[in-house]
This record gives C-alpha cells, structure tokens and sequence, in this order.
C-alpha cells in the first residue's frame, strides 16, 4: 500500500496531514510517497512483548552480519542495531553466539516510546485522563492533530468504544492512532466499524546511551547565515513558534490564540523543551521535545517555507538530540514524515514500528 502525504503539512509526530483525510487542511506542498514495508518488515509481537529475528549462517558474528554492507539497507538489520544499542543504553548486554535470534523479550524501550507520545499527544486536553478503555483527548480545536484517541486496552468491546469516542468528539475532527500499544487486531476492528485508514507513518528511534556522537552541522549554510537555536520560554516567542508551526501544518489562523494558550498551560509543561530557529531576529523554524518515560519525544519539526533547504531542519534536530541527552534521556524517538525521513535516518534514527492512522465520517 502506497499512501501519498503532503510534504509541507508533515513533520515531526504531529506534522501529519494524510492527504485523503476529509478533515484534514490543505497546505501547499509537494507530495511524496511511502511505501508501506508490509509484515516482512515489522517486529513480530507475541506473548512475552515484541522480537525481532534475525537468523545468522554459520560462522557469522552477530556484529559483522549487522554491519555488513549486504545488510546496511536491510530494515530488519536497523530494527536489530536499535536493538542492540537499546540493550546497551539500558544496561542488558547483548551476547556474541554464533547463532541468535535477537530477540526483544521485554518491550521496555518500545513501552517507553509510546508511553511519550501518549503523553504529549494527550496533554493538549487539560482534562484528559487514561481511561478504562481507551485513551483520548479533546483539545476543543478544529484540526485532528490535537483531538482523538491513542490507544485502545481491548478490542473485545471496540463497537462501545468507538460509539462512546465518536459521541465525546462529536463536532470536531479527530485521528485515531494505532501502536503497538494497542491490541494486534485494533486496526481490522476499527474497519468492521466505519474507520477509514489514511496512512502508516514509520516510528524511528535513536539511543542516545551509546558512543556515536552528534553530528555538527556547524559547517552548513544555516549556520553559516547566523541562524541559531533557542530554548522559548512564553510570551511572544511562543506565539511566533506556535505560528510557525501552524502555518507550515496549514491550521486556520484563527485556532493560533488558543493553541498558544494550550501550550503555555499544558501540565506537563516541567517535561517539555520548545526550541525555535531564529534568524535575523526571526523565528523561521521549531520543534518541541518532551522528555518523560526515559525517552525524548520530538514532535512539531516544522521549518518556514521561504527557509527550507538551508540546515534549518538538521539544526533543530542536533538541538534536540542535544537537548535530550542533557535531560539524562536514553533514546530520542519521533513520527516520521516522507519528507523528514531521510534527514532523521542520517542522525542514527532507525525504524523501531509504525502509527496507522485512521478517521471515521461523521
């Protein structure tokens, strides 16, 4: 399954605008595409958390057979090099048997990721609160991004569940996020009841316990023109971060004042590190990282049109791991773009699973 995405409305986990969402704005942008990697590619769940295998000939050391060029593009092998950094970062060494099946028994650094994106995507609604069901949250705004639900405990009773959801959410436009937090078969029950998938956004990871460094991209233009990265307290920075994000994800101006009140409110506010890219005094890109679970978050990677294509991006993505790694967190993770991937891939960032995404007609 190819699903196409406007480049300009993605970025970040909470970029994404699926070009076939009847909800969804329409920023101008060019499209790109992302092939769905199919089941070959994903880690397979089982009763004792999430594995992945990998099956070596005789002979062969797990170290080499991972780095070997042979495998360097092999998504299985960046699933299995997370793995082994993730183990690492966290303490559990991995061994040097001949042949392994590296398997992740304990879903530790995967329960941790998407703890993070529950909470951040949930902190845009005051009173939100895990619930006995499902997890959901209504910021009031009308734009999906900021209203929907991102998990569901059981799919024993899905049919309650999504009629309890639409009625809460009625009058506003919403996703509903698939994880792996989430039972195996939630996306085939969401179908049986009207949802409509839009799209199937990688989740890439980084540890940020291990040796490899952060790149410097001193030497780029960006940073050549005087750009620099600052950490945005309140007051009118965030209300120019929060326009420049909006913009770039194509929201109504008119949602701008409270979506800047939302975020100077959010409870979670102590977690949270907005840093915005200025240049000539100007705020022409942002992300915002939330450091919680043992993992930072990074969301909201947007850079103003008139400023792409200049190190803007690859900067803010350097403050953020470095922003990260001064928290004392042990792996950086995000919702990749079509159009952001390739960047992040080039900061040591790995496919670790992936967000269906879906909406129900009113």
């Amino acid at each position: 399954m190819t699903v196409t995405l406007p480049a300009s409305a993605v970025g970040g986990a909470l970029g994404a605008v699926p070009a076939s969402d009847p909800h969804a704005a329409n920023p101008k942008g060019t499209p790109s595409t992302r092939t769905d990697p199919g089941a070959a590619e994903r880690l397979v769940r089982g009763r004792r958390g999430y594995r992945l295998v990998l099956d070596l000939p005789p002979g062969a050391s797990p170290r080499t057979a991972l780095h070997s060029p042979s495998t360097r593009q092999n998504p299985r092998r960046e699933k299995a090099v997370f793995m082994m950094h993730a183990a690492r970062a966290i303490g559990t060494p991995d061994d040097g048997r001949t042949h392994i099946r590296e398997t992740a028994r304990d879903p530790g650094p995967m329960a941790s990721v998407f703890a993070n994106f529950r909470q951040y995507l949930m902190g845009w609604d005051a009173d939100s609160h895990p619930g006995s069901d499902v997890d959901q949250f209504r910021s009031g705004l009308a734009t999906p991004q900021f209203n929907g639900v991102v998990r569901v405990r059981s799919t024993s009773a899905i049919g309650p569940a999504v009629a309890g959801v639409r009625r809460d959410l009625a009058g506003l436009p919403w996703w509903w996020w698939v994880g792996p937090d989430s039972p195996e078969d939630t996306a085939d029950a969401l179908r049986r009841h009207g949802g409509q998938e839009l799209a199937v956004l990688p989740v890439l990871a980084r540890p940020l316990g291990h040796p490899a460094e952060t790149p410097d991209t001193s030497g780029q233009d960006g940073a050549r023109a005087g750009l620099r990265v600052e950490t945005v307290r309140d007051g009118e920075q965030l209300a120019d971060l929060v326009r420049t994000y909006r913009t770039s994800m194509g929201i109504a101006p008119g949602l701008e004042p409270e979506m800047v009140r939302i975020e100077s409110q959010r409870e979670d506010n102590a977690d949270i590190v907005r840093l915005a890219a200025v240049r000539d005094g100007r705020v022409v890109g942002s992300t915002v990282v939330i450091n919680a679970h043992g993992v930072a978050g990074i969301f909201l990677v947007h850079v103003a049109e008139a400023h792409r294509r200049r190190g803007i991006g690859a900067a803010l993505t350097v403050a953020a791991l470095r922003t990260a790694q001064d928290r004392g967190m042990h792996t950086a993770a995000l919702v990749a773009s079509p159009a952001g991937e390739p960047l992040y891939r080039r900061f040591g960032f790995t496919t670790l699973s992936e967000y269906s995404l879906f909406a129900f007609p009113a």
